[in-house]
């Protein structure tokens, strides 16, 4: 009997560590075939194109599309309004960014874009450079057509066949899945500041790198050059403004600079309404502050966050669901501070209050800096009065919106985030001191500038007659020619098979039109 228990045992063993190794082999298999390249996108435009060969980035990059509520900020901070005033006829607008699978509609189906109708136009605005952090598409669009013929175009050029979403392309090469980069403006931006190129790079800086394409400062250049019929055209580029460095001094430095620009003045992004403040403005320098950080002075790159390594049986990859790393704490912060969940969501709420406290603070004296100093016009204030404050002004807004405008500026680098909304406060208060002064100088004491709760106060007191009119307009155009280049997208087959019921989810068009 006890050898035929023994017999037993063994066999059972022996079948158990077969299944085992059966196991073992067939996840080895699993994961040698997932870290080969096994095959090329036929379109690497298209993200479908790659399902088959990485469905696990895929259908984790897909998730991004979970994000379906769409946020007017100006519903959260309505006196952003009044910093933004002149900006567009229409007021200003001001959507909360969704993630990269709304890239692309989210941007076209927007007021600020206007209703581009005229692709011969090589005025047109939008420029077709707007696509190069909105569309997928840009790479092959670039390399079919060459890069400054198709900066020289308008957006409404290449539309019908650039639709989709920022997707695989934009970070990995097409034949062997390498982290890729092809936007050059970045590499100019990093040699002008004294930095290495991309391709000189460490693979865990390119980790970075690949979301400095467009999560960081950058304007419109012009650039002249010569067709190949040898005729002069003029490309609307994406110029970074890291010549002086990456902080938010050096850049505000180059700014300020008359030299960088071709009218040989300073900068302006916007002549605020009210104030007359020749403003410029700060949008998503995240990669300038994440420089900043304890993260990045410790290597920890934006992938190892927002595109954390997940187990799978036997298999490792990056989860493509790029958001925040709070979702997926055991893969992202518990990896280096383990068994600190709690303690860590309290450091976050902790650092994320004092952040918005300040920018609110900010927020209500710069706004008000503006109407007071709409008032000193009003009462016949002169230009020389004025300019030391409106220069306080542009300093000030600057810093506000340098930290306003960063996505998670709070995590990132809270203590440079708290430092620069501090200055911002410290000189709209300076300007508004001035202006207490300056409306006693015309017979005006204890002005108190308007309050307001909500957005349609602001744009009430904004009196902006045509606004109304340049809604229906966008709408109209949506139905009409934002449906149609969907459309023709299907209808050309450059549309990837996850998009192509985009037309249905929900957007401004909804929030706005209906």
């Amino acid at each position: 009997m006890r050898k035929y228990i023994v017999f037993i045992s063994i066999i059972f063993a022996v079948f158990s560590l077969g299944l085992l190794a059966s196991s073992i082999e067939k996840k080895e298999a699993e994961k040698k075939s997932l870290n080969h390249v096994s095959g090329v996108p036929t379109e690497p435009g298209k993200s479908s194109d790659w399902k088959p060969f990485y469905p696990r980035q895929y259908e984790t990059w897909k998730k991004t599309s979970e994000k379906k509520e769409y946020v007017d900020m100006f519903d959260v901070k309505p006196k952003v309004a009044i910093l933004r005033a002149g900006e567009d006829p229409t007021g200003a607008w001001w959507g909360h960014g969704r993630g990269h699978w709304y890239s692309n509609i989210d941007m076209m189906f927007n007021i600020i874009t206007g209703a581009p109708n005229n692709p011969q136009d090589l005025e047109e605005w939008p420029p077709a450079r707007c696509l190069s952090c909105h569309s997928g598409d840009t790479i092959r669009l670039m390399e079919r057509d060459g890069k400054m013929e198709f900066y020289s175009k308008p957006l409404s050029y290449y539309a019908p066949e650039a639709q989709n979403p920022i997707g695989c392309q934009d970070c990995h090469d097409p034949k062997t899945a390498e982290l890729s980069m092809k936007r050059d403006y970045l590499d100019k931006g990093l040699l002008s500041a004294g930095m290495k190129d991309f391709n000189s790079s460490t693979h865990q800086e390119k980790r970075s790198l690949l979301c400095a394409q467009c999560h960081v400062l950058s304007y419109t250049g012009k650039e002249e050059w010569t067709d190949k019929q040898g005729n002069k055209q003029l490309a609307r580029t994406i110029v970074l403004p890291w010549a002086k460095g990456l902080s938010m001094e050096e850049t505000e430095a180059y700014y300020d600079d008359p030299k960088n620009f071709p009218d040989g003045k300073p900068a302006v992004h916007i002549e605020n309404t009210f104030s007359k403040a020749p403003t410029i403005l700060a949008e998503h320098p995240d990669y300038e502050l994440y420089q900043k950080g304890t993260h990045a002075k410790n290597n920890v790159a934006c992938a190892d966050c927002h595109l954390p390594y997940t187990q799978e049986g036997g298999v490792k990859f990056s989860h493509h669901k790029i958001g925040s790393p709070l979702e997926n704490m055991d893969k992202t912060c518990l990896t280096c501070h383990k068994g600190k969940e709690q303690e860590l969501k309290s450091i976050v709420k902790d650092k994320k209050g004092k952040v918005t406290k300040l920018t609110h603070t900010g927020l209500e004296n710069l706004s008000k800096a503006h109407l007071e100093a709409a008032k000193a016009w009003e009462v016949g204030a002169k230009d020389k009065e004025m300019e030391p404050i409106l220069k306080l002004i542009r300093k000030a807004q600057w810093r506000w919106t340098y930290v306003d405008s960063s996505f998670g500026a709070y995590m990132h680098a809270t203590d440079e985030s708290l430092r620069i909304l501090a200055e911002a406060n410290d000189y709209a208060q300076q300007a508004r001191i001035e202006l207490v002064k300056v409306l006693l100088n015309h017979g005006v004491k204890n002005y108190v500038a308007p309050d307001f709760k909500t957005k349609e106060e602001v744009f009430k007191f904004m009196n902006v007659p045509e606004r109304e009119a340049l809604i229906k307009e966008k709408c109209d155009w949506i139905k009409s020619t934002g449906k149609k280049w969907l459309k023709d997208a299907k209808a050309n087959g450059t549309i990837s098979e996850d998009v192509e019921k985009k037309d249905d989810v929900f957007t401004w068009f909804d929030h706005m039109c209906k």
